[in-house]
């Protein structure tokens, strides 16, 4: 039994608690956000469904900050620092542009090469620039506080060792909350297109392993911050110009 407790203590307890954590941040700010947006006009919001986007993006950044101040040590122990040895820059700027394209392809190719036409995004411009503006400036940003700065922080802290492939070696911390990146995704299944929802999985848990990869090499969110608006920048910058040209 003491066993047991060790191994419940030491290595299910602080995957428990993030997950905890993701559950607990995500559900006040959904709620925050639902009450925030009875501010605007109900059509304003049908119509810009990223303004709901921005309230709860901005809410949970806003809560991770909250943690991570109150778990102590300082905010630049958490990646919120330009301090570094290496920032992986161009690493991060490759990885941006070459999972742009892969996640086009795998979200709307399928759409396009059955005769259906891409739905939901207006191409007036406050529409374009609001989603383009969200996904080129805020949502990595936002996210990556919460997913890299404190969740994968607080696992770092709680597990030692790392795997490795090849030459490449990532804290096991990291692959741990890639799989929680991608499972955050999971609302993709609902949607009835399983192939699209699988490949999301994949190219999430592939995306946040390289976020981890830079995370955990420099020490700074500079990097996954860069790589992560870069993919969905890139993206919905494609998607737009897709709509525009009549798919």
């Amino acid at each position: 039994m003491k066993v047991c407790s060790n191994f419940i203590k030491t290595k299910v307890y602080p995957v428990i608690v993030v997950i905890i954590l993701v559950l607990l941040i995500g559900l006040i700010s959904e709620f925050i956000t639902l009450k925030v947006s009875k501010l605007f006009n109900p059509e304003t919001i049908k119509s810009y469904s990223w303004i709901n986007l921005y309230i709860h993006h901005f809410f949970e950044m806003v809560f991770a900050i909250v943690v991570m101040l109150i778990l102590g040590g300082g905010l630049k122990n958490y990646g919120l620092t330009l301090k570094s040895k290496k920032l992986y820059i161009y690493p991060a700027i490759f990885v941006g542009v070459l999972f742009g394209i892969v996640m086009i392809l795998v979200d709307y190719f399928p759409t396009i090469l059955s005769g259906s036409k891409i739905t939901g995004y207006d191409l007036n411009t406050t529409n374009v620039i609001g989603w383009l503006s969200f996904e080129w400036l805020f949502a990595g940003f936002s996210e990556e506080i919460l997913v890299r700065g404190l969740l994968m922080t607080y696992l770092m802290k709680k597990f030692n060792g790392h795997i490795k492939f090849l030459k490449w070696d990532i804290h096991v911390a990291g692959v741990i909350i890639a799989v929680l990146f991608s499972l955050m995704h999971i609302t993709s299944f609902w949607s009835g297109n399983l192939i699209y929802a699988i490949g999301q999985q994949i190219y999430a848990f592939i995306l946040g392993l390289c976020f981890a990869y830079f995370y955990e090499k420099s020490r700074s969110l500079l990097s996954p911050i860069i790589a992560h608006n870069l993919s969905n920048g890139i993206e919905y910058l494609i998607l737009f110009l897709l709509i525009a040209s009549g798919h």
